[in-house]
């Protein structure tokens, strides 16, 4: 959906108190087409288009004289938030990265990295992110001993023992300050297990 919101002076003097009339569009083409239909009349100020998200994509002032189109703009920082994460990877039956391979080093390698394997079927690594008094997230790394193509990696509230999706979060709400600090944490951990050879094949910033 997409607005439009008409300013408008009551009585034709540009010393009035402004007015404002909103209405709702199901595409911007429509939107674009209002906003030129009544951009009138002696009483008209200006017009404006915004998208669901309150970006301002266009605008018409002075009876149609001036027309600024921000569409472009928009999308470009738009599209600058978004390659925080770069989406664009092919996932595997678990959502994850297929693009991630992990390997499995000798066991006392794996030991010295910081493996467990509390279950004896799997090599596990933990690494806080973030430790406060009652928010706890962890990353966590489990990899099958059979069968290294069989793992897991997750980023957990520990409070209630579930995912913490800081990367849908960051999709969304890419100026959140707590998914930055996140992202930059999961990154370094991922760069570590990058240059010990633990994990190939994963570009820095990609989706994981």
């Amino acid at each position: 959906m997409y607005m439009t919101s008409r300013y408008w002076f009551k009585y034709g003097n540009e010393d009035d108190e402004l007015e404002c009339t909103t209405l709702f569009h199901e595409t911007l083409d429509k939107a674009i087409n209002y906003a030129h239909r009544y951009a009138k009349g002696v009483r008209f100020a200006s017009v404006t288009v915004e998208d669901e998200e309150g970006n301002i994509l266009y605008e018409i002032c002075d009876c149609g004289a001036e027309v600024f189109d921000y569409r472009e703009e928009v999308e470009e920082v738009k599209g600058k938030k978004e390659r925080i994460i770069n989406f664009d990877v092919p996932l595997n039956k678990r959502n994850i990265n297929a693009n991630i391979k992990v390997n499995i080093l000798e066991e006392n390698k794996m030991r010295e990295l910081g493996f467990t394997d509390y279950s004896k079927n799997n090599w596990y690594y933990c690494k806080a992110i973030l430790d406060k008094k009652n928010f706890r997230l962890t990353f966590n790394l489990s990899i099958n001993k059979q069968n290294s193509k069989n793992f897991e990696i997750d980023v957990l509230d520990e409070a209630w023992l579930q995912p913490y999706d800081y990367q849908a979060g960051l999709k969304h709400s890419p100026d959140f300050k707590l998914y930055l600090k996140v992202h930059e944490r999961v990154q370094k951990i991922m760069k570590h297990l990058m240059d010990v050879g633990i994990i190939e094949g994963y570009n820095l910033g990609d989706y994981i």
